[in-house]
């Protein structure tokens, strides 16, 4: 052991902090194998609710506005005039609890039309890439080809011009035969 703590300080130090620390665990009767469900976890729950942010309502009043639809013009009929419906006032609970529903439901809706705008996007972004090689390969093939054609006719014209000297040769050989 003394070998062990003159080669190895620091391990032997942890080594006995570690053991120190369990053995304090067990005295003091601290049980780490108890369930969540015996502990009441799910009596003390806590409802979590979204709140929100300026930038949420923002958004949530513009699509209010956006999606109010006009009222309908129609014509003014000859029939009894109808007492005014006195409207039930809105529990305070119930209406906020239904507002802050409707809201959240709105956000939704936004995040995931949002998502749906971006991943759109990202695939126009890849057609156009994928345009951009197309044409890029087309414009490649297309130079390759002039080049070739190049190549032909300057090879055409140094197969004519070394059989005109040819026929020159041969008609000064002539000639001079």
């Amino acid at each position: 052991m003394w070998q062990i703590w003159t080669q190895y300080p620091k391990a032997f130090l942890w080594s006995l902090l570690l053991h120190l620390t369990l053995a304090a665990m067990m005295f003091f009767g601290i049980d780490w194998l108890v369930r969540n469900q015996e502990l009441g976890a799910f009596e003390n729950a806590i409802q979590a609710q979204m709140r929100l942010t300026p930038d949420i309502e923002r958004r949530v009043e513009a699509l209010r506005a956006s999606a109010a639809p006009p009222p309908p013009a129609e014509p003014p009929s000859v029939s009894e005039p109808t007492p005014p419906e006195a409207p039930e006032p809105p529990a305070p609970e119930r209406s906020a609890e239904v507002d802050r529903e409707a809201a959240m439901a709105r956000a939704v809706e936004l995040e995931r039309q949002r998502q749906a705008e971006l991943e759109r996007q990202a695939l126009e972004r890849e057609a156009e890439q994928e345009r951009q090689r197309e044409a890029q390969r087309q414009a490649e093939l297309e130079r390759q080809a002039e080049l070739e054609r190049k190549r032909q006719a300057e090879e055409e014209a140094r197969r004519r011009a070394e059989e005109d000297i040819r026929r020159k040769v041969a008609e000064e050989a002539a000639r001079r035969a």
